[in-house]
């Protein structure tokens, strides 16, 4: 049953046995796992069913980091979440998103990658991986490329499989979460959905350890509080932290926060087009389909990128990172400034020994004289980055409309990143080279952080999961440490972010969570 928030009482208490908070991807999974079970659940969505825009201003923030969206449109405030803004076409006039497992590196504690390490190995998660692949309708689960590429008509590039190797994303439909799930838990009979309702605070008893009930607000100025045995917020990477930090009534330091981790290794996914793939035949892109678009084999949407094999990352201490090649018909003047930068920086060069004013003329004269066409390829790279605690969600002293203090986002990326990134182009490069299929053109630059570098609206690591207080926000279970009752689900909790979309690990995650709160309710 949904209802409309603005229509309580002002100062009424509702009671459930859980309250959930934040109707995104993992909210509304969890709550349709613990639809007709027999305890009472109440899902808290700050928003409607459609965008609403007094709503929306509720998340804007401030950056002081580097360049990142405003906060005001880097989340979605209403039913659905993060969910909504899954853009990808996918064919049949859908719209989806990218989801692959995490590869199982991901999980390592790596000497080389600082503050790495999962509680717990891939082999664990595999069988929620599989379920979660069933709710996305992404069947057969097998990744394996042999087995898609069998498929269909097209060849996996020639590359060899100890340097570079192609792997598979499949596709997951907005509808099919968001029109499913919000049937299952509209129709539940022990299920209540509060819309327009914005938690502004978490009460604890005197000890802070354990939740007593969250305090929420409506925009016409209804307040009321939510009580429960168990709380799991699911409000994504940036408004969990706020609301941890912003609920300092008890602890001054904000909730979860005793060992001043909540809010710290902000982490988002490193998109950016760097890399000039130059073949030497424009016959190529008849063989790379796959490797350029989405494609459908036996009704699955898929698409095929480069990235290295585990062994390689573990030997030359590397972290992921996955190249989706991007097809372009171009100028060849358009093509002599990446050669000039490769002619000028190359010892071996056959321009090299030339003044630099000649070779310069020399470009010059090219651009403009040459007006023949060219295919290339340019890199659309996605990369994993490395967890850094001074990438950080903090709070301002400003305050929105509800009063809560608003957030200050100060997304940073390492030197590291940028290096791996560099280290990673070569690889393919050399494989593009040795393969006979042409040459790359590497437009990175060392202690430079691309011009164009952006997230993928991938909020992850800021409660991340740790056996260790002192190390991480959440336990193995995603209870906050130092609190009895109160859980926290989304990527949030990851401590690493792979170089795989968040869907599918958010989704087997909150499968586990929700095995875990019934076991609760079992005892």
């Amino acid at each position: 049953m949904m209802i409309d928030a603005k229509s309580i009482s002002m100062g009424q208490e509702l009671a459930a046995d859980v309250c959930i908070v934040g109707a995104g991807t993992a909210g509304l999974v969890l709550a349709a796992q613990l639809a007709n079970k027999p305890f009472r659940v109440i899902l808290i969505e700050s928003g409607g069913l459609k965008p609403d825009k007094n709503s929306n201003q509720l998340n804007w923030g401030e950056n002081i980091g580097l360049k990142y969206y405003a906060l005001d449109t880097a989340r979605a405030r209403y039913f659905g979440g993060s969910t909504n803004r899954w853009h990808v076409s996918i064919g049949d006039q859908q719209l989806g998103a990218r989801i692959r497992p995490l590869d199982g590196i991901d999980f390592e504690e790596r000497d080389y990658l600082p503050h790495s390490g999962w509680p717990f190995s891939k082999d664990h998660l595999e069988p929620y991986y599989l379920r979660a692949q069933e709710i996305c309708r992404a069947i057969p689960p097998s990744y394996a490329v042999n087995e898609w590429f069998g498929e269909s008509p097209y060849e996996k590039l020639p590359f060899d499989a100890g340097q570079v190797e192609t792997i598979v994303f499949k596709f997951c439909a907005k509808e099919t979460l968001l029109k499913g799930f919000e049937e299952a838990v509209q129709n539940a009979r022990n299920l209540q959905v509060l819309l327009f309702a914005n938690l502004t605070g978490i009460e604890t008893d005197e000890a802070a350890k354990s939740v007593k009930n969250v305090k929420v607000a409506c925009l016409n100025g209804a307040r009321f509080t939510v009580s429960a045995r168990l709380f799991v917020l699911a409000a994504g990477g940036i408004e969990v932290p706020r609301l941890l930090l912003s609920s300092d009534q008890v602890m001054s330091c904000g909730l979860g926060n005793q060992n001043d981790v909540v809010g710290r290794y902000f982490m988002e996914h490193l998109h950016f087009w760097s890399g000039v793939f130059l073949p030497k035949d424009n016959g190529l892109i008849a063989k790379t389909g796959i490797y350029n678009d989405v494609r459908r084999i036996n009704g699955v949407p898929v698409i095929a990128k480069l990235a290295l094999p585990e062994a390689l990352m573990r030997q030359q201490k590397l972290i992921n990172h996955n190249v989706q090649l991007m097809p372009r018909v171009v100028l060849r003047s358009t093509l002599y400034s990446h050669l000039w930068r490769d002619f000028s920086s190359n010892p071996k060069g056959v321009f090299k020994p030339l003044p630099t004013a000649v070779r310069k003329g020399i470009v010059k004269a090219a651009t403009l004289l040459d007006r023949r066409r060219s295919l290339i390829y340019k890199f659309a790279n996605m990369t994993e980055q490395i967890p850094n605690p001074e990438s950080r969600v903090t709070l301002s002293a400003d305050r929105d409309s509800l009063g809560v203090r608003i957030v200050r986002l100060n997304w940073q990326v390492s030197p590291q990143d940028i290096e791996n990134a560099i280290r990673v182009q070569e690889i393919i490069g050399g494989e593009i080279e040795r393969s006979g299929l042409g040459r790359l053109f590497i437009q990175l630059q060392r202690d430079s952080i691309p011009p164009d570098l952006h997230g993928g609206y991938h909020h992850m690591g800021t409660t991340r999961m740790n056996c260790d207080p002192k190390k991480g926000v959440v336990d193995p279970d995603c209870r906050v440490h130092g609190l009895s009752n109160l859980y926290i689900a989304g990527p949030s909790v990851f401590p690493t972010g792979g170089h795989a979309n968040p869907v599918l690990t958010i989704l087997a995650l909150t499968l586990r969570l929700s095995e875990h709160i019934r076991k609760v309710f079992e005892n």
